[in-house]
């Protein structure tokens, strides 16, 4: 995977899940969940770098503990920041599921090429 695709990827993904949280927080009226995972989003873009170094089974461990790192943060964070208890999450989905529904699509279609590209540099490492 060439350093340009990394590159690329790392801003556009970036960038595109930025709008999500600034659209996702609407003002203070809507939720804080993409937010949380937003605040340790350093990490993503680590393992993005790393991608190409994972020929190196220690870079295949410290990307597996960053991304899950990454998740823990993203989860224990939502739960801290939402005083609610979730119920501004669930009444952000319940007016507009659609919306919410793309901004996770973005966030998961984000990980699967992240995830897809580990497995590809981990095998053609291994070979």
């Amino acid at each position: 995977m060439s350093v340009l695709f990394r590159v690329t990827f790392a801003i556009v993904y970036t960038v595109g899940f930025a709008m999500v949280v600034l659209f996702s927080v609407g003002a203070g009226e809507g939720t804080t969940i993409f937010m949380s995972a937003f605040l340790s989003w350093p990490l993503i873009l680590v393992c993005v770098g790393l991608l190409s170094r994972l020929h190196v089974k220690d870079t295949r461990t410290l990307f597996i503990g960053l991304m899950l790192l990454h998740y823990i943060l993203s989860i224990a964070l939502a739960v801290a920041t939402d005083s609610s208890g979730l119920s501004d999450t669930r009444r952000y989905i319940q007016r507009y599921p659609s919306e919410f529904i793309a901004y996770f699509l973005w966030y998961a279609l984000g990980q699967f090429f992240i995830w897809a590209a580990f497995r590809r540099q981990s095998r053609s490492g291994l070979a």
